[in-house]
Protein backbone atom coordinates (compact mmCIF):
# COMPACT_ATOMS: atom_id res chain seq x y z
CA UNK A 1 0.00 0.00 0.00
CA UNK A 2 1.45 3.70 -1.27
CA UNK A 3 1.25 6.08 1.43
CA UNK A 4 -0.38 9.80 0.02
CA UNK A 5 2.30 11.76 -1.82
CA UNK A 6 1.52 14.69 0.79
CA UNK A 7 2.17 12.77 4.04
CA UNK A 8 6.05 12.98 2.93
CA UNK A 9 8.32 15.45 4.45
CA UNK A 10 10.40 17.38 1.57
CA UNK A 11 13.50 16.86 3.03
CA UNK A 12 15.18 13.38 3.20
CA UNK A 13 17.80 13.19 6.40
CA UNK A 14 21.41 12.47 5.60
CA UNK A 15 22.84 8.61 6.59
CA UNK A 16 25.35 10.37 8.93
CA UNK A 17 28.25 12.64 9.00
CA UNK A 18 31.57 12.39 10.60
CA UNK A 19 30.69 14.01 13.84
CA UNK A 20 30.51 11.31 16.88
CA UNK A 21 29.58 12.27 20.42
CA UNK A 22 32.60 13.39 22.33
CA UNK A 23 33.46 15.18 25.97
CA UNK A 24 36.43 16.14 27.81
CA UNK A 25 37.09 14.05 31.19
CA UNK A 26 38.97 15.32 33.66
CA UNK A 27 40.23 12.19 35.47
CA UNK A 28 42.50 11.87 38.61
CA UNK A 29 45.43 9.10 37.64
CA UNK A 30 48.30 8.11 39.12
CA UNK A 31 51.75 8.85 38.18
CA UNK A 32 54.75 6.61 37.39
CA UNK A 33 56.04 7.65 40.72
CA UNK A 34 52.81 7.11 42.87
CA UNK A 35 51.71 10.34 43.12
CA UNK A 36 48.15 11.81 41.76
CA UNK A 37 47.80 14.21 39.41
CA UNK A 38 45.18 15.12 37.07
CA UNK A 39 44.50 14.75 33.42
CA UNK A 40 42.34 15.40 30.77
CA UNK A 41 41.05 13.29 28.25
CA UNK A 42 38.97 13.55 25.18
CA UNK A 43 36.43 10.70 25.79
CA UNK A 44 33.99 9.12 23.36
CA UNK A 45 30.37 8.57 24.68
CA UNK A 46 29.26 5.80 22.93
CA UNK A 47 25.33 5.26 22.99
CA UNK A 48 26.03 1.70 21.30
CA UNK A 49 28.60 0.69 23.82
CA UNK A 50 27.66 -2.25 25.82
CA UNK A 51 31.24 -1.50 27.82
CA UNK A 52 33.51 0.98 28.98
CA UNK A 53 37.13 1.21 27.48
CA UNK A 54 39.77 2.75 28.25
CA UNK A 55 43.60 2.61 28.34
CA UNK A 56 45.42 1.63 31.47
CA UNK A 57 47.18 5.07 32.15
CA UNK A 58 43.31 6.88 32.72
CA UNK A 59 42.69 4.26 35.56
CA UNK A 60 43.48 3.25 39.15
CA UNK A 61 43.20 -0.10 40.64
CA UNK A 62 43.88 -2.37 37.93
CA UNK A 63 43.03 -5.79 38.64
CA UNK A 64 41.90 -9.52 36.75
CA UNK A 65 37.97 -9.34 36.16
CA UNK A 66 37.12 -11.68 38.93
CA UNK A 67 38.38 -9.38 41.67
CA UNK A 68 35.43 -6.77 40.50
CA UNK A 69 32.96 -9.73 40.30
CA UNK A 70 32.90 -8.80 36.77
CA UNK A 71 32.73 -11.22 33.82
CA UNK A 72 35.79 -11.39 31.08
CA UNK A 73 34.49 -10.54 27.70
CA UNK A 74 35.25 -10.44 23.80
CA UNK A 75 34.57 -7.48 21.69
CA UNK A 76 32.57 -8.19 18.36
CA UNK A 77 32.40 -5.47 15.94
CA UNK A 78 32.81 -4.67 11.73
CA UNK A 79 36.50 -5.39 12.22
CA UNK A 80 36.32 -8.55 13.73
CA UNK A 81 36.95 -9.78 17.57
CA UNK A 82 38.96 -8.83 20.48
CA UNK A 83 40.98 -10.79 22.63
CA UNK A 84 39.54 -11.39 26.00
CA UNK A 85 39.76 -8.63 28.28
CA UNK A 86 40.26 -10.05 31.61
CA UNK A 87 41.09 -6.60 33.45
CA UNK A 88 38.94 -3.78 34.74
CA UNK A 89 39.70 -0.64 36.39
CA UNK A 90 38.32 2.37 37.89
CA UNK A 91 37.82 5.81 36.14
CA UNK A 92 38.37 8.74 38.47
CA UNK A 93 36.02 11.30 36.47
CA UNK A 94 35.79 14.59 38.59
CA UNK A 95 32.90 16.75 39.02
CA UNK A 96 32.63 20.49 38.72
CA UNK A 97 32.26 20.29 42.86
CA UNK A 98 35.61 18.70 43.03
CA UNK A 99 34.19 15.38 44.09
CA UNK A 100 35.12 12.04 42.52
CA UNK A 101 32.38 10.09 40.56
CA UNK A 102 34.20 6.11 39.94
CA UNK A 103 33.25 4.18 36.97
CA UNK A 104 33.89 1.15 35.99
CA UNK A 105 36.21 0.14 32.67
CA UNK A 106 37.71 -2.90 30.88
CA UNK A 107 41.19 -2.12 30.43
CA UNK A 108 41.73 -1.73 26.11
CA UNK A 109 45.73 -0.56 25.53
CA UNK A 110 45.47 -1.25 21.93
CA UNK A 111 45.01 1.41 19.43
CA UNK A 112 41.33 1.77 17.50
CA UNK A 113 41.61 3.30 14.16
CA UNK A 114 43.29 7.10 14.67
CA UNK A 115 42.94 6.56 18.83
CA UNK A 116 45.85 5.49 20.06
CA UNK A 117 44.68 5.19 23.61
CA UNK A 118 41.22 5.20 24.07
CA UNK A 119 38.44 6.22 26.63
CA UNK A 120 34.85 5.23 26.02
CA UNK A 121 31.89 5.65 28.13
CA UNK A 122 29.27 2.95 27.10
CA UNK A 123 25.33 3.85 27.46
CA UNK A 124 24.79 2.36 30.54
CA UNK A 125 27.69 4.11 32.32
CA UNK A 126 26.70 7.12 30.76
CA UNK A 127 23.39 6.99 32.31
CA UNK A 128 24.27 5.58 35.86
CA UNK A 129 27.05 8.57 36.19
CA UNK A 130 24.77 10.84 35.35
CA UNK A 131 26.23 12.76 31.85
CA UNK A 132 23.93 15.26 30.24
CA UNK A 133 24.36 13.51 27.13
CA UNK A 134 21.63 15.73 24.63
CA UNK A 135 24.18 18.38 26.06
CA UNK A 136 26.95 16.81 24.85
CA UNK A 137 25.44 15.39 21.11
CA UNK A 138 24.35 18.93 20.34
CA UNK A 139 27.85 20.12 21.46
CA UNK A 140 29.20 17.62 18.99
CA UNK A 141 27.40 18.34 16.12
CA UNK A 142 28.33 22.03 16.58
CA UNK A 143 31.77 20.93 16.58
CA UNK A 144 33.28 21.28 20.53
CA UNK A 145 34.46 19.08 22.59
CA UNK A 146 33.09 20.47 25.86
CA UNK A 147 33.62 19.25 29.57
CA UNK A 148 31.92 16.33 30.67
CA UNK A 149 28.66 18.19 32.10
CA UNK A 150 26.51 16.29 34.66
CA UNK A 151 22.64 16.20 35.16
CA UNK A 152 23.26 16.75 39.22
CA UNK A 153 21.45 19.60 39.89
CA UNK A 154 19.36 20.29 37.13
CA UNK A 155 16.61 19.64 38.62
CA UNK A 156 17.22 21.79 41.76
CA UNK A 157 18.25 24.60 39.27
CA UNK A 158 14.55 23.86 37.71
CA UNK A 159 12.92 23.85 41.22
CA UNK A 160 14.43 26.70 42.68
CA UNK A 161 13.49 28.97 39.05
CA UNK A 162 9.84 27.81 39.08
CA UNK A 163 7.05 30.17 39.13
CA UNK A 164 4.82 30.52 42.77
CA UNK A 165 1.60 29.42 40.46
CA UNK A 166 3.24 26.51 39.22
CA UNK A 167 4.63 24.85 42.85
CA UNK A 168 0.82 25.62 43.73
CA UNK A 169 -0.25 23.25 41.33
CA UNK A 170 2.18 20.60 41.51
CA UNK A 171 1.51 20.86 45.11
CA UNK A 172 -2.43 20.17 44.42
CA UNK A 173 -1.38 17.53 41.87
CA UNK A 174 0.50 15.37 44.07
CA UNK A 175 -2.32 15.71 47.05
CA UNK A 176 -5.09 14.72 44.61
CA UNK A 177 -2.89 11.91 43.17
CA UNK A 178 -1.71 10.28 46.73
CA UNK A 179 -5.40 10.51 48.21
CA UNK A 180 -8.85 9.25 47.71
CA UNK A 181 -10.57 13.18 47.71
CA UNK A 182 -11.34 15.20 44.87
CA UNK A 183 -9.71 18.58 44.07
CA UNK A 184 -13.01 20.21 45.04
CA UNK A 185 -12.75 18.06 48.84
CA UNK A 186 -9.11 19.23 49.10
CA UNK A 187 -10.25 22.44 48.18
CA UNK A 188 -13.05 23.11 51.07
CA UNK A 189 -10.57 21.86 53.34
CA UNK A 190 -8.00 24.67 52.96
CA UNK A 191 -7.52 28.07 55.27
CA UNK A 192 -8.61 29.66 52.35
CA UNK A 193 -11.68 28.17 51.56
CA UNK A 194 -12.69 28.29 54.94
CA UNK A 195 -11.93 32.07 55.21
CA UNK A 196 -14.00 33.12 52.31
CA UNK A 197 -17.07 30.22 53.42
CA UNK A 198 -17.23 32.54 56.68
CA UNK A 199 -18.15 35.62 54.21
CA UNK A 200 -20.45 34.09 52.23
CA UNK A 201 -23.98 35.68 51.63
CA UNK A 202 -26.25 34.02 54.58
CA UNK A 203 -29.46 34.34 53.52
CA UNK A 204 -31.88 31.15 52.96
CA UNK A 205 -33.25 32.07 49.61
CA UNK A 206 -29.93 32.16 47.74
CA UNK A 207 -26.95 29.75 47.06
CA UNK A 208 -23.80 31.21 46.50
CA UNK A 209 -22.30 29.86 43.26
CA UNK A 210 -18.63 32.10 43.25
CA UNK A 211 -17.13 35.47 42.63
CA UNK A 212 -16.55 36.93 38.80
CA UNK A 213 -15.19 40.55 38.60
CA UNK A 214 -15.31 41.29 42.15
CA UNK A 215 -19.01 40.09 42.44
CA UNK A 216 -21.13 37.65 44.53
CA UNK A 217 -22.51 35.05 42.03
CA UNK A 218 -25.78 33.66 43.80
CA UNK A 219 -28.57 31.44 42.11
CA UNK A 220 -32.36 31.90 43.46
CA UNK A 221 -34.27 28.69 44.62
CA UNK A 222 -37.09 30.12 42.98
CA UNK A 223 -38.90 32.27 39.83
CA UNK A 224 -40.28 34.37 42.52
CA UNK A 225 -37.21 35.05 44.49
CA UNK A 226 -35.65 36.58 41.06
CA UNK A 227 -38.53 37.96 40.11
CA UNK A 228 -38.98 40.12 43.22
CA UNK A 229 -34.87 41.02 42.85
CA UNK A 230 -35.81 42.62 39.78
CA UNK A 231 -38.65 44.63 41.11
CA UNK A 232 -36.21 45.75 43.31
CA UNK A 233 -34.34 46.58 40.75
CA UNK A 234 -36.47 48.33 38.86
CA UNK A 235 -37.07 45.62 35.69
CA UNK A 236 -40.50 43.49 37.09
CA UNK A 237 -40.04 41.76 33.85
CA UNK A 238 -41.20 38.32 35.08
CA UNK A 239 -44.56 37.01 34.43
CA UNK A 240 -45.70 35.05 37.32
CA UNK A 241 -49.15 33.70 36.23
CA UNK A 242 -47.07 31.60 33.31
CA UNK A 243 -44.07 29.30 33.56
CA UNK A 244 -42.65 31.84 30.65
CA UNK A 245 -41.26 35.65 30.87
CA UNK A 246 -40.24 38.13 28.52
CA UNK A 247 -36.91 38.30 28.30
CA UNK A 248 -34.02 41.07 27.59
CA UNK A 249 -35.16 43.20 24.75
CA UNK A 250 -32.96 41.64 22.04
CA UNK A 251 -33.70 44.75 19.50
CA UNK A 252 -36.47 47.80 19.20
CA UNK A 253 -39.66 46.07 19.10
CA UNK A 254 -38.43 42.24 19.41
CA UNK A 255 -38.55 40.18 22.41
CA UNK A 256 -37.89 36.44 23.06
CA UNK A 257 -39.36 34.01 24.82
CA UNK A 258 -37.89 31.94 27.26
CA UNK A 259 -39.17 28.76 29.97
CA UNK A 260 -37.62 29.75 33.69
CA UNK A 261 -35.30 27.31 34.62
CA UNK A 262 -32.38 28.50 36.15
CA UNK A 263 -31.34 32.62 36.11
CA UNK A 264 -28.57 34.09 37.99
CA UNK A 265 -28.52 37.00 39.33
CA UNK A 266 -24.59 39.34 40.34
CA UNK A 267 -25.06 40.94 43.55
CA UNK A 268 -22.03 43.24 45.19
CA UNK A 269 -20.26 42.32 48.46
CA UNK A 270 -22.89 44.78 50.49
CA UNK A 271 -25.86 43.10 48.90
CA UNK A 272 -26.83 45.46 46.28
CA UNK A 273 -28.51 43.70 42.84
CA UNK A 274 -26.11 44.84 40.52
CA UNK A 275 -28.72 46.52 37.34
CA UNK A 276 -28.88 44.49 34.19
CA UNK A 277 -30.70 44.93 31.20
CA UNK A 278 -33.92 42.92 31.89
Amino acid sequence: MWICEYRYEPAIIGAGGREICTALAKLLVETKGGDSAFLEKESKLDTCGSVSLAHRKFMTDIAPCSKANLPAVRLHGIGGSTNMLDEVGTLNTVLKDGKIRKVHAYVYDAPIGNTKEILLLSLRSTWDSKIDLMYHVEESLKGNVSPLRFRDGILDDYKKNMPEDRKQFNKMARKIHNSNKSAMDITSESEAYKEYSSERVNEPNIVLVGMLAGHKLVIADSKKTENQWRIDDGNGCMNLPTENYASALIAPGVTQQSSYEEHLSLMTNDGDTVKTNC
